[in-house]
């Protein structure tokens, strides 16, 4: 994700599916910059990730899941999203799946 193999302003869309919990170190900053190198003007950035749970006891196990599988910056991730998100889009909007367990997060360049 951190080098594609694409020419610039080639995509009006870029999709990613619950793989931001496995970038370590400073790449996730790496495939941000990949992610507008690769889309055009006003292109959209499509990333569905796992949503905080609300329920204590469900969101206490997510965060021991985490912590279990070491995904620390994952964590830190989550708690920051759209503080991140902010930095790289001019908007990103943050929609909820009907079952409440994941969020797909609309990021436009």
């Amino acid at each position: 994700m951190a080098r594609l193999p694409f020419v610039a302003g080639t995509f009006d869309a870029v999709t990613c599916s619950h793989a931001f919990y496995e970038l370590k170190g400073d790449t996730l900053d790496r495939v941000f910059q990949e992610i507008l190198r690769v889309l055009k003007p006003n292109g959209t950035f499509l990333m569905m990730e796992h949503d905080v749970p609300t329920n204590p006891l469900v969101r206490a196990l997510f965060y021991l899941r985490l912590a279990f599988i070491g995904a620390g910056r994952a964590v830190a991730f989550l708690r920051q999203e759209r503080e991140i998100l902010d930095r790289y889009f001019r908007s990103v909007e943050k929609v909820l799946a009907p079952a409440g367990r994941s969020k797909l997060l609309i990021c436009r360049k």
